[in-house]
């Protein structure tokens, strides 16, 4: 059996090489669905006027710009409604204030 010469198992190295990574090839897309965003969640929350769920969605995003403190404050009022007491203010202020801006800003 003859061996290969040291030029021939560079070149084949260099072959393989070049073919990238099972993670780096890309995917076949047809037909596969994408997950839902969180956006789309939400919406879907509010069309189905579930305001607690769709508040407690909107509070996990990063980014509320205006609307934060209204929509912090509102799942503080459905999740812990003492929270609102204690600093004497109506919890059910808090969660139309964080219903009206959910509107908003998705709606």
């Amino acid at each position: 059996m003859a061996e290969k010469s040291s030029g021939t198992a560079l070149r084949d190295h260099a072959a393989l090489s070049a073919e990238p990574a099972k993670s780096a090839r890309k995917r076949p897309t047809g037909g596969a669905m994408m997950p839902p965003t969180k956006t789309s969640l939400i919406c879907a929350e509010m069309a189905a006027e579930n305001w607690r769920r769709a508040i407690a969605l909107a509070a996990r995003l990063p980014r509320l710009g205006k609307h934060r403190d209204a929509i912090l404050d509102a799942h503080n009022a459905f999740v812990r409604p003492e929270w609102a007491r204690q600093l004497k203010q109506d919890p059910e202020r808090h969660k139309a204030a964080g219903i009206a801006a959910l509107k908003e800003k998705f709606g």
